[in-house]
């Protein structure tokens, strides 16, 4: 039995069952016990400087291990809270992410859709420009047409003003060759 035993188990000493040989030679010799009282327990100053070192190192070794448990608990507590920090900081990172990515998307199909408008704009811009061009053109033949017919009214020969109107051909084709010399001197 350890000393830790014998200290949790004091309380049985102050019992009459615990000395049942003692009650019976008691009664042997005319004596009665009707209770025992336990006084604690006393040893020799060097043995009872043993126990106090024994009883201190006891003590210690149970503060350290408290302690250190404590110290693993806060450090696991410490590192929870970090790994919690961690996670929210890579879901806030993620939905940034997220958000950026969505913006970006919406900023493209915009800029799209503006270029489509654009190049619509420009077709019928250009659609105008043509209508206008073609417009200008049948309103030129028109006047030209009004005009030959003015012309033919009058009594002028079509076929030598129609003629007379176009450009002349060129009937001869004139080739000029220069004269190549190398100097020769130094």
């Amino acid at each position: 039995m350890s000393y830790n035993e014998f200290h949790k188990q004091t309380h049985l000493l102050s019992n009459l069952k615990t000395y049942p040989q003692l009650c019976q030679r008691a009664k042997r010799i005319g004596y009665e016990f009707t209770k025992v009282v336990y006084r604690g327990y006393h040893a020799s100053d060097q043995f009872q400087v043993l126990q106090d070192s024994a009883i201190q190192t006891r003590t210690q070794r149970h503060l350290n291990t408290e302690i250190e448990e404590e110290r693993a608990r806060l450090e696991g507590f410490k590192l929870k809270k970090e790994m919690e920090r961690t996670a929210q900081r890579q879901a806030i990172e993620s939905a940034q992410s997220q958000q950026r990515q969505e913006l970006d998307k919406k900023r493209q199909t915009f800029e799209l859709k503006k270029a489509e408008k654009q190049h619509e704009a420009k077709l019928k811009r250009e659609a105008k420009e043509q209508e206008a061009l073609l417009s200008i053109e049948a309103t030129e033949k028109q006047h030209e047409v009004q005009l030959l017919s003015a012309l033919r009214d009058l009594g002028v020969d079509m076929t030598r003003y129609l003629v007379s109107q176009q450009p002349a051909k060129i009937s001869e084709e004139l080739q000029l060759m220069a004269d190549q010399r190398q100097d020769t001197s130094v």
